[in-house]
């Protein structure tokens, strides 16, 4: 089912009971948001490219955003809104570049992970836009940021 077809059933079915066939196979359905609560000037842009040994670029790869609980807050408009309440976690996915672009609010706290390796790297959000594979981020940054780690591979011996 594509994406046409699966907005007819909505449309036929009505929300309340596609929610509810959804919820029976352990699945759900909500409404995203239209637009951020926080202000432009609130955010900024982490950058991750990544590709192939052999130079091509990966596609559709999810790059998993989670909030590190850290109390940050950010206040616009008189409003204060916490950061990292809930340790919510977004999927962004690389495009046909091997490039995600992931919008992140100034001095929240994330963890980073590329679904499906050993990459992860925890980092308190710069105030100008930045790539999240740099190595040398921590003199670019100051010390907000950690460097990237890998999740070290363990060999298994066994004497037959």
């Amino acid at each position: 089912m594509n994406v046409e077809e699966l907005a007819k059933v909505i449309e036929a079915e009505g929300i309340q009971r596609t929610s509810s066939a959804l919820a029976s196979l352990g699945y759900g359905l909500y409404p995203i948001a239209k637009a951020p609560t926080l202000p432009a000037s609130a955010l900024v842009t982490g950058v991750i490219r990544l590709s192939s040994p052999t130079g091509y670029p990966l596609q559709g790869y999810p790059v998993v955003v989670t909030a590190v609980r850290s109390g940050a807050r950010h206040v616009a408009g008189g409003a204060n809104t916490a950061l990292d309440l809930v340790e919510t976690k977004s999927t962004f996915y690389t495009d046909g570049s091997g490039m995600a672009q992931i919008p992140l609010a100034k001095g929240a706290r994330v963890r980073v992970e590329v679904a499906s390796t050993s990459y992860s790297r925890e980092l308190t959000v710069p105030q100008v836009n930045f790539d999240l594979l740099s190595t040398d981020i921590a003199s670019e940054f100051g010390d907000g940021l950690s460097s990237p780690s890998f999740a070290p591979r363990v060999l298994v011996r066994s004497d037959l």
